[in-house]
């Protein structure tokens, strides 16, 4: 009953935020507003102020990273596999499923989810894990996508590099990791509390802006392909990442709690933008996003019971 107390709240404000779109009251430009504050500007806040006022650990966390990101590789690859060899999907269209599969939605729903249910001591593992999410991970989707959309030749590396280089969410870590290596970890009250304003709007507005965006898409398409995704996101891949990080690694209660958590969570949208912009349709990635977020309120909800 306390994990339900838990997640209600959350999914709620993403119901809300879903509802007055749909209605109307909330325009497109006026999520896409909320989304732009979320992305650029709250979240990168956040990040800043969590890396530059604690202590950081010398050593890069490589136990978090293999036990995150090596299911994650596996799921990717098992989706495409299954899209390729058994739903007669292109090679191309197979690398968006597998994104759908392993990729999740970690600066609109993980980041204010788990920081609001978890607490804030859920924030040294959660961001280190994520360090590599909007950088090296967000890269792989994207070139992954366009190579096997025949697209080699007109592969931007300049565009993928700038696009990298420029991701606010990345900006923000870095920032806050060079400014505690230069001057130690922040103490300042009033520094602290500048960044803690508007980073404390980064849970509502993400969550909000998230019901808005889903608002755009629907359930169309290859529908039993998108379920099988769905389960391989929401259910298989926590249980891989539990397994990997709880029996194979050992790692600490706090650490699997966060890092099965972010596993569980809807798949992010960059799959839909990566199949977008090689001229696909998105309606496998819109429908994995819906159906998605739909059971990883379920599934978040047994991984709090189990493991909180």
């Amino acid at each position: 009953m306390e994990a339900v107390e838990f997640i209600a709240p959350v999914f709620g404000v993403i119901l809300t935020g879903y509802a007055l779109a749909k209605l109307g009251i909330f325009s497109r430009p006026d999520i896409d507003g909320i989304i732009g504050f979320v992305q650029r500007i709250a979240v990168p806040f956040l990040l800043f102020i969590s890396f530059a006022r604690q202590e950081i650990p010398a050593a890069p966390p490589w136990e978090l990273w293999i036990g995150y990101y090596v299911p994650s590789l596996v799921i990717f690859g098992a989706c495409a596999l299954l899209g390729w060899l058994f739903f007669a999907r292109t090679p191309a269209q197979a690398v968006v499923a597998g994104a759908s599969g392993g990729f999740s939605n970690t600066a609109l729903v993980g980041i204010p989810l788990i920081l609001s249910v978890v607490g804030e001591h859920a924030a040294f593992p959660m961001f280190f894990i994520l360090v590599l999410h909007g950088s090296a991970y967000l890269a792989f989707v994207f070139v992954t996508t366009e190579v096997f959309a025949m697209a080699a030749q007109r592969l931007s590396v300049r565009g993928i590099l700038r696009t990298l280089v420029l991701n606010p969410i990345l900006l923000g870590v870095v920032a806050g990791v060079m400014v505690n290596g230069l001057f130690g970890a922040i103490q300042y009250t009033p520094i602290v509390t500048y960044f803690d304003f508007i980073a404390r709007a980064t849970a509502g507005c993400a969550l909000f802006g998230m019901g808005g965006v889903l608002a755009r898409y629907k359930l169309a398409g290859d529908i039993k392909f998108a379920f099988v995704v769905t389960m391989f996101k929401v259910g298989i891949f926590p249980l891989a990442v539990w397994y990997t990080m709880a029996e194979v690694l050992a790692r600490s209660p706090i650490e699997v709690l966060v890092a099965v958590m972010l596993a569980g969570l809807p798949t992010g949208i960059s799959p839909w933008v990566a199949a977008v912009r090689n001229n696909m349709n998105g309606l496998l990635p819109g429908s994995v996003v819906l159906l998605s977020t739909a059971f990883s309120a379920i599934g978040l909800t047994v991984i709090l019971f189990l493991l909180k």
